[in-house]
């Protein structure tokens, strides 16, 4: 089954603290901060299965940004949307990529109690993880230099960390 990528800040979603004051089940509020939405719409990236497109979409995401920086990101099962009949479409990024730009998708209809049992799900059987600053500019080197990325429409500053 496919997979969504949103991004995050993963300090908000580290599960090292034991949170005493949490009931069974409960979920702490601060990963809710990174699913914040706009017309109760959460924007997210179909994932394959064998991630082979994982890359690709953090670059493009990455290439919308004013400065190269660390990508933290969650992924999770596309059937956790599905359970939580939660409603999806496919609309286009913004990136300067286009080809990633189709694998864009938007949860729409979003009620504040369908995302929140949207984080819980995340929470329990998503999963986080990281890339470093260094392999996000090594990698919108690469991808501008397969011209998978419009370099044109990269901020002055990327640009320049990118060619240098």
């Amino acid at each position: 089954m496919p997979l969504l990528l949103r991004k995050i800040r993963k300090p908000r979603w580290y599960r090292t603290q034991e949170l005493s004051w949490l009931s069974q089940g409960e979920i702490p509020a601060d990963p809710l901060a990174d699913l914040s939405t706009t017309s109760n719409e959460l924007s997210t990236w179909h994932i394959e299965d064998d991630l082979s497109n994982l890359e690709r979409v953090i670059v493009a995401i990455a290439g919308t940004w004013d400065r190269i920086d660390s990508f933290d990101y969650a992924l999770f099962d596309q059937r956790l949307v599905e359970e939580l009949n939660i409603e999806m479409q496919q609309t286009m990024g913004d990136t300067p990529d286009a080809q990633a730009n189709h694998w864009h998708r938007d949860l729409v209809h979003l009620s504040a109690q369908r995302l929140a049992e949207l984080a819980r799900a995340i929470w329990m059987d998503g999963r986080t993880d990281r890339k470093l600053q260094k392999e996000i500019r090594d990698a919108l080197a690469r991808a501008v230099s397969r011209r998978e990325i419009d370099p044109n429409r990269l901020k002055p500053n990327v640009q320049s960390q990118v060619k240098a």
